[in-house]
């Protein structure tokens, strides 16, 4: 957070009658206990402690509010809109094991409901979980050479910090690929070096047979996450399309059940917009998530397709959540603006 954090968390009580909104939604990825091996501290970004899950819950569960599905999000949003109290709504995405290792016990322990947006590749053991490739590969390496596009990437790789300057270049480049760009710099940086590329789903996602699991229990909701976790707006109509029906179809064949709500990954700005937005209303979810930053406001329920997230691993847990549950963060990333819709 920046140097101004100190005046948000003094205005935090004061502008929540504003930008609080009627509830928040939480977006998780991955739980995990701290470990003590290197890791590169901008992906590690990625991953809550169980301590973090927990000190989450208790505080929202202190201040009152309700734990909402996204189906209860869904009537809430749809019908009168009237409430005597703010909601949260757990989500998690992509379809990692620790969810279910580390995440459900929690949730059932306190019997309250969360959500897995799943992606498809990942249980189908299709995946190549090219960030977590990518980050064994680079620190592991004193450099890193490859070619891209007709350039010749050649990245120091020695310190921690040129570590994490590489990953985050190469990051870049894998997360705004088309669909032919990423099988090239999988090729060119992964293959090249030697890279298992399935290695990561076998270690780190959910199987078949854990989602059934996981589905057949009415605190569990399944929500659709793609096929393949591109970045939707680097794709075409038809991409974009065949990536968010196909995995709606994949879920609903796997686990025998319908799939109503939806995640974009990557869904920040840049990565889904307008187009993105349409395109997912006509597959005919009743909800779909962004990443981006914002609270829930009743005008929601005529933007059931663009709602906002606090992405809680970015935080410093738990006292950046008063920022959360109080709409101060969202009132500073949004520049005052309370609805964010397109």
């Amino acid at each position: 957070m920046s140097r101004i954090d100190p005046l948000l968390r003094i205005a935090a009580p004061f502008v929540r009658p504003i930008y609080g909104g009627v509830g928040v939604i939480l977006m998780f990825h991955r739980v995990l206990p701290a470990e003590a091996r290197p890791r590169i501290r901008s992906h590690a970004a990625l991953e809550v402690t169980p301590e973090d899950l927990e000190q989450t819950i208790q505080y929202f569960a202190r201040r009152n509010h309700s734990v909402y599905s996204p189906g209860d999000l869904y009537r809430f949003l749809s019908g009168p809109k009237k409430t005597d109290k703010p909601f949260v709504l757990f989500t998690f995405d992509d379809g990692y094991v620790d969810n279910l290792t580390y995440a459900y016990p929690i949730f059932k322990k306190h019997n309250i409901p969360f959500t897995i947006n799943v992606s498809a590749c990942f249980p189908e053991r299709t995946a190549v979980i090219w960030w977590y490739l990518l980050e064994d590969l680079i620190l592991t390496r004193g450099r890193l050479t490859f070619e891209h596009e007709g350039r010749i990437y050649d990245l120091d790789c020695t310190t921690s910090e040129d570590k994490v300057s590489a990953f985050a270049g190469v990051r870049k480049l894998f997360k705004f690929a088309n669909v032919q760009q990423r099988d090239e710099l999988t090729n060119s940086v992964l293959l090249a070096n030697n890279v298992d590329l399935l290695k990561k789903v076998d270690e780190v996602a959910l199987t078949w047979d854990q989602l059934k699991g996981l589905a057949s229990n009415p605190l569990v909701t399944i929500g659709a996450h793609t096929v393949n976790h591109y970045v939707l707006n680097s794709l075409s109509d038809n991409e974009v399309r065949y990536e968010i029906l196909e995995s709606k179809r994949i879920l609903e064949y796997r686990l025998d059940r319908q799939i109503n709500h939806f995640a974009y990954p990557f869904g920040n700005r840049r990565e889904a917009e307008e187009r993105e937005f349409r395109l997912a209303a006509e597959c005919g979810f009743k909800t779909a998530m962004t990443t981006r930053t914002g609270s829930i406001f009743p005008a929601h329920g005529s933007h059931l397709n663009t709602l906002p997230r606090y992405d809680i691993a970015q935080l410093a847990l738990p006292r950046d959540l008063d920022l959360v549950a109080s709409g101060a963060l969202s009132m500073r990333v949004n520049r005052l603006r309370r609805v964010i819709a397109v």
